[in-house]
């Protein structure tokens, strides 16, 4: 896949994007995928660093939607740097539109 999720910004852009990376590891039947991104502007990162600086674990598998219902699909999981101590990471659960970078406004 592109690394073009790194030009995505707003939600009415990261939401199709997302249904559509899901779309593509459905179709090839994974049942476990790694994907990677960009989250950062590579002018803030270290020399050697590559073109991904964020990397997410998708797992198809049942969830319980907001209202209750079990669902198919894909659950991220991924570390996150914990607020105030960058030298911790903490495994968090996303969906997938919430693994593609957006905007702040």
């Amino acid at each position: 896949m592109s690394s073009a999720a790194s030009a995505i910004e707003t939600p009415e852009r990261v939401i199709p994007f997302a249904k559509k990376v899901e779309r593509e590891l459905g179709q090839r039947g994974a049942l476990v995928a790694i994907v990677s991104r960009m989250g950062r502007d590579p002018k803030q990162m270290p020399d050697g660093i590559g073109d991904y600086t964020h990397v997410g674990i998708w797992v198809y598998s049942e969830m319980t939607a907001a209202d209750g219902r079990k669902v198919n699909g894909y659950a991220v999981y991924n570390l996150y740097q914990v607020a105030g101590d960058e030298g911790r990471s903490e495994l968090k659960q996303d969906f997938p539109a919430e693994f593609f970078p957006r905007s702040s406004t």
